[in-house]
C-alpha cells in the first residue's frame, strides 16, 4: 500500500479534527486508539478505529455497516455503542465506547458465580437486540470484551459482574442483521448452530429460503451464548478442538444452573430452546436482588442519559454515516441506498422537535428523496420534494427545492407538473438576485436551461425559443458554452421547420469546435437539419462521416457508435434502402444490448426503431415481439404511466391494426391517450396525436360519426398549442378532411384538404418530400369527384418530387406510379397507365419483397389493367394512400448537448383506400 493511500499514524496528544478529541493512547492490538472527549467532569473515553477511505474499501464498508447497527441499538452498558464518525482528510474514524483490549477469549477459566454474572450480562446484550428485532450471528468469546479486577484463591480471575464499574460488552457486529429478513453475511463455523451451518451451506449455492434464515436467526445467538458459557467454565485440559459445541456444554463439570441453561441452548430442536429473556430472568435468580435492582437502575440511567444528552451527537451521527452510505454504492447498492435512507429519516426526526433546526430538517428530508429516487420510489420521493418545498423558510431555499421537484417531475415525464415548478423557482429566483449574488445567478441560469428543455420536451418550441436566446446571450457575454448553447437554440429552430435559420447557427458551432471531440456534434446536427429539410442526399455522407469518426474515437462496439447507427438507419431508411438500415439497426441493437444490458431504455429504443422498419417492410409477425419487448422495458425502467410508454402502446396498436387485429389496437390507443392526458395535461399535442390515431381507427372499423369528435378535437388541440401554421395542424386539417371525403361530403374535406397543403408549403417549400403525401390526398379527393383533370396535375407534381427527394427505385415512388395509373385508368389512359402500374409493381416486389402487401396489390391493379384494356370495362383498382405515424418515429439520438432531438419526417404507410396521417 502507497503511503499516500495508507491511513495516518496517530500520536498522543494530537487533536483528531475539530471536535475537541485528543489521542491518549497509542494504536492497540485490535488498531485502535485510545481518545478522550470533552473537558472537565464530562470528559469520556472513546476508542478510535481509522480506515483509509481509498485504500481499504472492503474494510471500510464493515466499519461503516458496524456503526449502523450499533447506532440502530441505540445505548446499552452490555453493547459497545457508537459514539460519532466523520471523515478526518482521507481518513473516516469511527468513535466507539472504550473497552479494555481483553476478550472473554483471553481470560481463561472463571469460578461458576463469576461465569453466571458475566453470562448474565452478555445475555442481557443479546436480549437487547432480540427486542431491537436484529441477530448478532457471531456471538463468541473473542467478540465479548470484559473488565476483570482481581484472582481468588483458586487462581481464576473473578469479574465483579454485578458492580456498577463492572464492563462486560459485545462487539464484532459485522455479521449482524435484521431477524425477521436480511441478507445472510456469515459466522464463525465453530460456534454456529446446526441451523445456521445449513443455512451457510444453502447460501454458498444462492438458495436458501426465508423460513430457513429466520430458523437460524431466532438461535443463532443463544447457541453462541452457550459456546462462551463453555469458555468460561471448561479449562483448556477439558476442551477438544473436534468436538462440537454442544458435546463441550454437555461436558461442562459442576453442572449447576448455567450449564442446564447452556445444554438448552444446543438442545437437538429448536423449538426448545430458550430466549435470552428466559435467560436473563433465570439467570437473574442467582443474584440478590436488591444488587440486581440497583444494578438495573444504574442501566436504565445510562440508557436515558445517553439518550438525553446527545441528541445533537446522535443526528450528526446520523447525518454522517448517512452521507458515507449515500458515497459507497459500489457494492451492494441497494441495501446501502436503504440505510442511509433510514438515517436521514432519523435526523429529519430529531431535527422536528426544534423550531431552530427547520433548515437542518428540510436538508434531511432532501437527503431521503435524492435516496428514494435513486430506489425509483418515485411517488414517494415526490411526496418529500414537495414537503421540503413546504419546510423552507428563504426564497432562495424555496427556489433550489423546486427546482429538485423540477427534475424528479421531469424524470417521472409529468412535464407539464415540471414546468409549473420550473416557473416558479425562476420567479422567486428572478426576484432575490443582486448584481454580486454569483450562487444565485448560477442557480437562474440552470433554472432557464431546465424551463428550455421542458418547453422542447413539450413541443412547446415556440415558447422555448425566447429563453434559449436568453441562455445564448448569457453564454456569450462569459464566453462560456457558446457552442453548446448555439447547438440548442438552432435544434428548436429546426423543430419548428426554420431550417434555413438553424443551419448557419449549427456551422458556426461546428467552427468553433474545430479540431475538438465535440465537432462531430455539431456535424452530426448539420446532417439531421438536412435530412427534415428533404436533402436526404446532402444528409447522407455527413451521416457517414459522423459514424466513422465515432469509431475510429469510441471504438467499434461503444453506445456513441450505436447512436450514428441508429441515425444512419433512419436516414437510409428514408430513402427506401431498407436491408442496409436495417444492417445497421441489428448492429446498433447489439452494441447497446452487450454495452448496457437487455433491459436499458437505450434498448428499447434500437427495438422500436427496427420494428418499425419492418413494419414498413410488411414483416409483422418478426416486428410485433420486437414491440412488445420495447414496451416491457420502458414499463419497467420508466413505469407503466410515462409518456414514453404511451408512445410504446401507441406503436403496437398501430402494428395491430395494421394486420387487422383493430380490437386488441383499440385498448391499446386508449391507454396511450390516458397515460398522455395524465402526465401531460388534456391540451398537449400529444394528446392530440392519441385522439387522432384513435380516430383513425375508428374510421377504419367504419364507425364514423365516434372518429369525427376525436378529430375535431384533436385539430382544435393542435391549433390552440401550436398555432394554426403548425405542420401538425396540416395534419389534422388533413384527417378531417379525408374523414369528409369517406362520408361523401367533398365541399367540406376540399377546403381542408387545400388548408392543409398550403401549410405544409409554407413550412416545408415546394419540393420537400412531405409535400407529395398532401399533394397525393387531395388529388384523391378530386378524382372521387370526377375531376380529373385537376387532380392528374397534383399526382404529377407528387411523383416528381418524390422522385428528385427519395430516388426513382423508393417504395413512396410506387405508392405515386400507382395512383396516377390509376387516375388514367378512370380517364381510359389504358396505355398509359399500364407501364406506371408495371413500374409500381416492380419497384415494390424489389424493394418490399413479392409477398407484402403493397406488392400483391401492385401485381392485382396491373392485371385488372391489362385486362380492362383488352376487355370490357371493369371495376378501376384502388388507389394507393398514405399514413403519417409521427409517434413511430425513429427515436434518434443526435448527440448534443441538449435533450436528444426525435423530430423525424413521418413514416409513410399504405392503406387500400383512405387517405390518413397517423401521429
Amino acid at each position: 500500500m502507497s503511503e499516500e493511500l495508507k491511513e495516518k499514524s496517530w500520536e498522543v496528544g494530537e487533536s483528531v479534527g475539530e471536535t475537541g478529541r485528543v489521542v491518549v493512547g497509542p494504536e492497540g492490538r485490535f488498531g485502535v486508539y485510545e481518545v478522550v472527549c470533552g473537558g472537565g467532569g464530562g470528559r469520556r473515553r472513546e476508542a478510535m478505529r481509522v480506515t483509509s477511505v481509498a485504500a481499504e474499501p472492503r474494510r471500510l464498508r464493515q466499519q461503516l455497516r458496524e456503526a449502523h447497527i450499533m447506532l440502530a441499538l441505540k445505548s446499552h452498558p452490555n453493547l459497545v455503542g457508537v459514539r460519532a464518525a466523520f471523515k478526518v482528510g482521507s481518513d473516516f474514524c469511527v468513535f466507539e465506547d472504550f473497552v479494555s483490549e481483553q476478550t472473554l477469549g483471553d481470560v481463561g477459566l472463571l469460578g461458576r458465580v463469576s461465569a453466571a454474572a458475566v453470562g448474565l450480562k452478555i445475555a442481557r446484550g443479546l436480549e437487547h437486540m432480540e427486542r431491537c428485532g436484529f441477530t448478532h450471528w457471531d456471538i463468541k468469546p473473542e467478540n465479548v470484551l470484559v473488565v476483570l479486577e482481581e484472582q481468588d484463591a483458586k487462581n481464576c480471575l473473578v469479574c465483579r459482574a454485578i458492580m456498577p464499574d463492572s464492563i462486560v460488552k459485545i462487539a464484532g457486529f459485522w455479521a449482524t442483521t435484521l431477524r425477521a429478513s436480511g441478507i445472510f453475511k456469515g459466522f464463525t463455523p465453530e460456534y454456529g448452530s446446526p441451523e445456521t451451518s445449513k443455512l451457510y451451506e444453502a447460501a454458498t449455492r444462492g438458495e436458501y429460503s426465508s423460513d430457513q434464515f429466520h430458523l437460524a436467526a431466532t438461535t443463532q445467538d443463544g447457541w453462541g451464548w452457550a459456546c462462551c458459557v463453555a469458555a468460561m467454565t471448561s479449562s483448556t485440559s477439558d476442551r477438544d478442538d473436534r468436538q462440537s459445541a454442544r458435546a463441550m456444554v454437555l461436558g461442562l463439570k459442576g453442572g449447576g444452573r448455567l450449564a442446564k441453561l447452556a445444554a438448552q441452548c444446543t438442545l437437538p430442536n429448536p423449538g426448545k430452546r430458550p430466549t435470552m429473556r428466559a435467560v436473563s430472568e433465570q439467570l437473574s435468580r442467582l443474584f440478590d436482588r436488591k444488587k440486581l435492582t440497583r444494578d438495573e437502575a444504574k442501566r436504565r440511567a445510562f440508557s436515558l442519559s445517553a439518550a438525553s444528552t446527545e441528541e445533537e451527537e446522535v443526528a450528526s451521527l446520523h447525518w454522517n454515516l448517512g452521507n458515507a452510505f449515500a458515497e459507497d454504492l459500489d457494492d451492494d447498492f441497494e441495501e446501502n441506498l436503504v440505510i442511509a435512507e433510514q438515517h436521514f429519516r432519523e435526523v429529519a426526526r430529531i431535527c422536528a422537535a426544534s423550531s431552530k433546526k427547520k433548515k437542518k430538517k428540510s436538508q434531511a428530508l432532501t437527503k431521503v428523496a435524492f435516496l428514494l429516487r435513486a430506489q425509483g420510489n418515485f411517488e414517494e420521493a415526490q411526496r418529500i420534494f414537495e414537503e421540503t418545498v413546504e419546510v423552507m423558510e428563504r426564497p432562495e431555499d424555496v427556489a433550489t427545492a423546486l427546482q429538485n421537484l423540477t427534475d424528479l417531475l421531469r424524470v417521472q415525464g409529468k412535464f407539464h407538473e415540471a414546468e409549473v415548478a420550473c416557473k416558479r423557482a425562476l420567479k422567486l429566483v428572478s426576484t432575490t438576485t443582486t448584481d454580486d449574488d454569483s450562487t444565485t445567478t448560477t442557480t437562474a441560469d440552470s433554472l432557464l436551461r431546465t424551463l428550455a428543455a421542458l418547453l422542447k420536451e413539450q413541443r412547446k418550441y415556440e415558447e422555448a425559443e425566447p429563453y434559449l436566446r436568453r441562455i445564448l446571450e448569457i453564454a456569450e457575454a462569459t464566453d462560456t458554452n457558446v457552442a453548446s448553447e448555439l447547438v440548442s437554440l438552432a435544434a428548436v429552430l429546426s423543430a419548428r421547420g426554420k431550417y434555413d435559420e438553424a443551419d448557419p447557427l449549427f456551422r458556426r458551432s461546428l467552427k468553433m469546435r474545430e479540431g475538438l471531440p465535440d465537432a462531430i456534434t455539431s456535424q452530426a446536427w448539420i446532417a439531421d437539419n438536412l435530412r427534415k429539410k428533404g436533402d436526404l442526399e446532402a444528409a447522407l455522407p455527413l451521416m457517414r462521416e459522423v459514424l466513422a469518426s465515432r469509431e475510429e474515437r469510441r471504438g467499434a462496439d461503444h453506445p456513441d457508435v450505436a447512436n450514428a447507427l441508429n441515425n444512419l438507419a433512419g436516414l437510409l431508411k428514408s430513402q427506401g434502402k431498407y436491408e442496409e438500415a436495417r444492417g445497421l439497426y441489428d448492429r446498433s441493437l447489439e452494441i447497446r444490448e452487450a454495452a448496457m444490458g437487455p433491459s436499458h431504455p437505450e434498448v428499447a429504443q434500437s427495438l422500436n426503431n427496427l420494428a418499425g422498419l419492418l413494419v414498413i417492410q410488411g414483416k409483422y409477425e418478426l416486428a410485433e415481439p420486437l414491440y412488445r419487448r420495447a414496451l416491457q422495458i420502458g414499463e419497467l425502467a420508466l413505469g407503466p404511466e410515462h409518456p414514453t410508454v404511451a408512445t410504446r402502446l401507441n406503436n403496437l396498436a398501430e402494428l395491430l391494426s395494421a394486420r387487422g387485429k383493430h380490437s386488441e389496437a383499440e385498448p391499446l390507443y386508449r391507454a396511450s391517450l390516458r397515460i398522455r392526458e395524465d402526465a401531460l395535461g388534456p391540451a398537449h399535442p400529444a394528446v392530440a396525436e392519441s385522439l387522432n390515431n384513435l380516430a383513425a381507427l375508428l374510421y377504419e372499423k367504419g364507425r364514423y360519426s365516434e372518429a369525427m369528435p376525436y378529430y375535431e378535437k384533436a385539430l382544435a388541440i393542435s391549433e390552440a398549442a401550436l398555432g394554426e401554421g403548425h405542420p401538425d395542424v396540416a395534419i389534422r386539417l388533413n384527417n378531417l378532411g379525408e374523414l369528409l371525403r369517406a362520408q361523401g361530403r367533398y365541399d367540406e374535406g376540399e377546403p381542408l384538404h387545400r388548408r392543409s397543403l398550403d401549410i405544409f408549403e409554407n413550412v416545408y417549400g415546394e419540393d420537400h418530400p412531405n409535400l407529395a403525401c398532401l399533394l397525393n390526398n387531395l388529388a384523391e379527393l378530386l378524382r372521387a369527384r370526377g375531376k380529373f383533370e385537376d387532380a392528374e396535375p397534383l399526382y404529377r407534381r407528387a411523383l416528381e418530387i418524390d422522385e428528385s427527394a427519395l430516388g426513382p427505385h423508393h417504395p413512396g415512388v410506387a405508392s405515386d406510379l400507382n395512383n396516377l395509373a390509376v387516375l388514367l385508368h378512370d380517364q381510359q389512359k389504358y396505355d398509359e397507365a399500364v407501364p406506371l402500374m408495371r413500374r409500381a409493381a416492380d419497384i415494390r416486389r424489389a424493394t418490399l419483397g413479392p409477398d407484402h402487401p403493397h406488392s400483391r396489390e401492385s401485381v392485382a391493379g396491373l392485371q385488372e389493367l391489362l385486362h380492362h384494356a383488352r376487355y370490357q370495362h371493369q371495376p378501376p383498382p384502388l388507389a394507393q394512400v398514405y399514413y403519417f405515424e409521427d409517434d413511430h418515429h425513429d427515436e434518434n439520438e443526435n448527440e448534443n448537448e441538449i435533450e436528444n432531438e426525435n423530430e423525424n419526417p413521418p413514416v409513410f404507410a399504405e392503406a387500400a383506400c383512405g387517405c390518413f396521417l397517423l401521429d
